[in-house]
């Protein structure tokens, strides 16, 4: 099948995407579904040379009928990537609808609660998606992980409920008022201009003023967006703020946003291993990050977090599935061969078998013959 160039005409921004893009290589780029937020996130996928396949471009590349109601159909039987897909989708319009100064407060309700569900019914997939998930725009799959970690901390922590949604709400819409340059910053390879760094200390109050604009009164919720970059040791920012007057919803977000961002791969930089990022965290907390919720996250989550990559004794790579009672034991799924030929289907492995013993977390770049999902056993 050919390839076709995606041009400027072919994508409306705030529109539905009616088709894969992908690379030259055939790597997928961004999904069927999801929703161009920003005139820099078009021009550069314009600039980069990304194709559609033929047949979608010569038909339509806009099908407006693919609305995020349609994308939010549930299949028969429960899979939480497939919510969590659905959510990405959805938060693409909402943000874009933010931006435009419209209400969207019940449909950010509803990517909430969509999130909980995922969690709730299976917490490690959810979490797997958080490491493993690609084929969105940072700016729509950032949030996403980020607000499942929240809900994860939150659990953790024993928050309400009700104030566990205000949090998830506030990390899905802390960074609207910078989209464009967050997805610049994303792929960015050079120092910040002075512009750049003005907007980035700014961005916060810049997403409470479009927030407030399209109709969000909720205090807390505003509150803990307007404090997101403060730090315990107060260096961070618009107000130096310090630990004890930092909300708790603001101080998860702040950790779990870091979390986030570290393990996400960048144009100038691969991503940090879940690893080196836990180790962050912990050597910064009570500095940059609130030590008690900075421990709980990293407990919580585990020493191999769900969705790494790790070597295994016997030489294969595999995939980490469930956490168990011991933590250095968990139960994971090979996926690529001593020889580093991937596996036609993912195969359980006991890591607490000496043979299977986990050496280290390792990265892959290796494109899998197979979907995420059905590493934890879910078919797509």
């Amino acid at each position: 099948m050919g390839l076709a160039r995606v041009s400027t005409s072919d994508i409306d921004i705030g529109n539905t995407l009616g088709y894969d893009i992908i690379d030259r290589n055939g790597m997928l780029l961004l999904k069927r579904g999801a929703i161009i937020t920003s005139g820099r996130q078009l021009s550069m996928l314009v600039e980069r040379g990304f194709y559609a396949e033929e047949d979608a471009a010569n038909t339509s590349p806009l099908d407006t009928s693919l609305s995020s109601v349609d994308m939010a159909t549930p299949s028969n039987k429960f899979n939480p990537f497939e919510i969590i897909e659905n959510c990405t989708f959805k938060l693409g319009r909402i943000l874009y609808n933010l931006s435009q100064g419209k209400n969207c407060t019940d449909k950010i309700a509803l990517v909430v609660q969509s999130l909980m569900k995922a969690y709730d019914r299976d917490p490690d997939a959810a979490l797997g998606a958080v490491h493993m998930l690609y084929g969105h725009a940072y700016t729509t799959i950032h949030p996403i992980d980020t607000a499942t970690l929240c809900y994860a901390l939150c659990k953790a922590s024993n928050i309400p409920e009700q104030d566990t949604k205000l949090i998830m709400a506030a990390s899905l819409t802390s960074n609207v008022g910078m989209l464009e340059l967050q997805e610049t910053l994303h792929d960015q390879t050079t120092p910040l201009t002075d512009e750049q760094f003005k907007q980035i200390k700014g961005h916060p109050a810049a997403s409470v003023k479009l927030l407030v604009a399209s109709g969000i009164k909720d205090m807390t919720w505003l509150n803990i967006i307007a404090q997101h970059h403060e730090r315990a040791n107060g260096q961070g920012y618009p107000r130096k703020m310090k630990a004890e007057q930092i909300l708790t919803g603001a101080k998860i977000v702040a950790l779990t946003d870091c979390y986030a961002a570290m393990i996400s791969p960048r144009e100038y930089k691969d991503s940090t291993d879940a690893s080196k990022a836990l180790q962050t965290l912990f050597l910064e907390r009570g500095k940059e990050y609130d030590e008690k919720l900075a421990i709980k996250l990293i407990k919580h989550i585990g020493v191999y977090p769900p969705g790494s990559y790790v070597k295994l004794a016997n030489g294969e790579t595999a995939v980490v599935v469930k956490r168990s009672d011991v933590s250095t034991a968990p139960m994971v799924a090979s996926v690529i061969n001593p020889k580093g030929i991937p596996y036609s289907r993912p195969i359980m492995r006991e890591s607490a078998k000496p043979e299977h013993t986990i050496i280290a977390i390792v990265k892959n770049h290796i494109r899998l013959p197979f979907s995420i999902a059905s590493i934890w056993g879910y078919r797509d």
